[in-house]
């Protein structure tokens, strides 16, 4: 029932193409690798022994678990230039100086309605397209 109701365009999301869910019931799971982050997996968290039964599962269900890291690159450097990037979303708002109103400084509210503030939401989907065409 639930995949059903997110199954599919919802005419919003840009990146997403309408085609058919072709489940293969007789594929063999241990034919697919799943990659995870080892040193997430192995680091110290709240929710560490949760996460940890979900590849026990993964494991008893057949997949082929493949341990990764991602490489060390000085991607700190970068943070200049998508700060500027992201900015440019509130753009009329700075250049009509009222800036303030974008409630920088505020705590997110966590839960459904969260309120966080616009500069954390814009580093959460920097990487998503801005506008039609990805422009």
């Amino acid at each position: 029932m639930v995949f059903n109701a997110i199954l599919g365009p919802d005419g919003l999301d840009q990146s997403v193409i309408d085609l058919p869910f072709n489940y293969d019931q007789s594929l063999d799971l241990s034919e697919l690798k799943v990659g995870y982050l080892e040193s997430a997996f192995n680091s110290d968290y709240s929710n560490r022994s949760r996460d940890s039964l979900s590849l026990v599962k993964l494991r008893e269900l057949g997949f082929n678990l493949t341990p990764i890291e991602f490489p060390d690159f000085p991607v700190s450097s970068l943070s200049y230039i998508l700060s500027a990037e992201a900015a440019t979303a509130f753009d009329q708002l700075t250049l009509s100086n009222r800036d303030d109103e974008l409630g920088a400084g505020r705590e997110a509210t966590p839960g459904p309605t969260c309120s966080a503030p616009p500069d954390s939401f814009l580093l959460s989907n920097i990487f998503r397209p801005i506008g039609p065409g990805g422009s």
